[in-house]
C-alpha cells in the first residue's frame, strides 16, 4: 500500500493520556499508527475481547476453590493414614 492509498483518522483524547500512551509506545519501540491499525484489524475481524476484571474474578474464585479442595484432600489423607496405623 502506498502513502496515497491511506487516509487519516482523528480522535480527541486527554493530553495526559496521550502523553502516557506515547511514552509507553516509545519504551516498546512501537508507533501509534501500527497499534491503532492492529486495534482496527482486531475490531473488524471480531477478535474476542478479554474482560480483565472478569478474568481476575475467575482466578480469585478458582484459587478459593482449589484451597478448599486441597484442605479436603489433606483431611482425607490424614484419615487414611490414621486408618492404616490402626
Amino acid at each position: 500500500m502506498t502513502k496515497r492509498d491511506r487516509t487519516f483518522v482523528q480522535v480527541q483524547i486527554d493530553p495526559e493520556k496521550k502523553s502516557k500512551f506515547a511514552e509507553k509506545l516509545e519504551k516498546e519501540g512501537k508507533k501509534i499508527t501500527d497499534i491503532v491499525n492492529e486495534w482496527i484489524d482486531d475490531y473488524i475481524n471480531g477478535a474476542e475481547k478479554v474482560d480483565v476484571v472478569e478474568l481476575k474474578g475467575d482466578v480469585v474464585e478458582l484459587r478459593q476453590r482449589l484451597a478448599v479442595l486441597e484442605q479436603s484432600l489433606a483431611t482425607k489423607e490424614g484419615e487414611l493414614q490414621g486408618e492404616s496405623a490402626a
